[in-house]
C-alpha cells in the first residue's frame, strides 16, 4: 500500500499540476471498487460509492498537499508527471490482484465507512480550519503591516484573534514572515512563543524557520524576541531540528553582535561545538 500513497506525495513534491489529484482519486477509487465490489443497483450501494469517492478526494488532496509542503521546504523534485502516476497505478494493480474479494479487507472498509458516517465531513473540517487560519493572517496583516514596531506589543493583539488551529495558523503566517514589516515579524514570533502554538507544530522545521528569520532580521526587537524563543526552547530540551542548522550558520555570517551569544549557544546545542567568528 505504501507505493500507492507515495504516488500523490511524489506528484506534489515534483510540483505537478493540481489536476493530478483527480487522476490519483480515480486510481484509488478503482482499487477499492475492484477489491470490494459494490452493489450499485441499490441506493445503499450508490451511497457507499459516493462516500468512497469523497474520502479518496480528501486522502489524495492531503497527500498531494504533503508533497507540496516538502517541495516548499526542500525544493521541487525533478520527476516527470508520469512517474508518480505509474507508481500508484502499478501498486493499485498489484493490490487488486492480491486482495480481490478478501473478506478481511471488506471488514476494514466497512469499519472505515461506518466511521465516516459518525463524523463531520473531513473536507469540511479541513476547509474550516484553513479558512480560520487565513482570517487570522489577514487580520494581522491589516493591523500590523504598515504599523510601527510598538504595535506588535499591544496587549490585546491576540485577544480578538481566535484560531481553530493555532499551529496551522503559524504556518499560514510564515508566508509573509520577513517580507518587509518588522511589526508583523515581531508579532509572528510572539505568536510562536504561545504555549498552545510552538508545542503543536507538526514539524520542527517550522519553528527553526521562525528562529532563523528572527535572528537575521534587521530590527533589534525582532532579533531579541527570536533569541528569547531559542533560549526558552533549549531550556525545555527541544529537538535540535527546532534550532537553526549548520547551513544557516554558514549563510548568516556576519551575525549581528546582539545575537552572537545565543548563536554560540545554539551552535553548541546542535552539536557543532564552539562558534568561531
Amino acid at each position: 500500500m505504501a507505493p500507492l500513497y507515495a504516488g500523490p506525495i511524489l506528484s506534489g513534491w515534483s510540483a505537478a499540476p493540481i489536476g493530478a489529484i483527480g487522476v490519483f482519486t480515480a486510481i484509488f477509487t478503482l482499487y477499492l471498487i475492484v477489491t470490494r465490489p459494490l452493489d450499485v443497483a441499490h441506493l445503499s450501494g450508490l451511497a457507499h460509492l459516493g462516500a468512497l469517492v469523497v474520502v479518496q478526494i480528501g486522502i489524495c488532496s492531503a497527500l498531494f498537499g504533503l508533497g507540496r509542503m516538502g517541495a516548499a521546504l526542500t525544493g521541487a523534485l525533478a520527476l516527470p508527471l508520469w512517474l508518480p502516476i505509474g507508481l500508484a497505478t502499478g501498486a493499485a494493480a498489484l493490490g487488486m490482484h492480491r486482495y480481490r474479494h478478501r473478506p478481511e479487507l471488506d471488514k476494514v472498509l466497512d469499519d472505515a465507512l461506518a466511521a465516516i458516517t459518525n463524523f463531520h465531513s473531513f473536507t469540511g473540517d479541513a476547509d474550516s480550519q484553513s479558512s480560520s487560519a487565513a482570517r487570522v493572517a489577514e487580520a494581522l496583516r491589516a493591523r500590523l503591516w504598515d504599523a510601527s514596531i510598538e504595535a506588535a506589543s499591544a496587549p490585546d493583539l491576540f485577544d480578538t484573534i481566535e484560531a481553530e488551529n493555532p499551529a496551522s495558523t503559524l504556518q499560514v503566517l510564515l508566508a509573509d514572515f520577513r517580507e518587509g514589516s518588522d511589526a508583523f515579524d515581531l508579532a509572528l514570533l510572539r505568536y510562536l512563543a504561545r504555549p498552545d502554538v510552538w508545542p503543536a507544530q507538526s514539524h520542527e522545521s517550522f519553528v527553526a524557520l521562525c528562529i532563523e528569520g528572527g535572528l537575521s532580521a534587521p530590527h533589534p526587537a525582532v532579533r531579541a524576541e527570536a533569541a528569547q524563543i531559542a533560549a526558552m526552547l533549549m531550556d525545555k530540551g527541544a529537538p535540535q531540528e527546532a534550532m537553526p542548522g549548520a547551513d544557516w550558520f554558514a549563510d548568516a555570517q556576519p551575525l549581528a553582535p546582539d545575537v552572537a551569544p545565543i548563536a554560540a549557544r545554539i551552535h553548541r546545542y546542535i552539536g557543532l561545538g564552539p562558534l568561531h567568528s
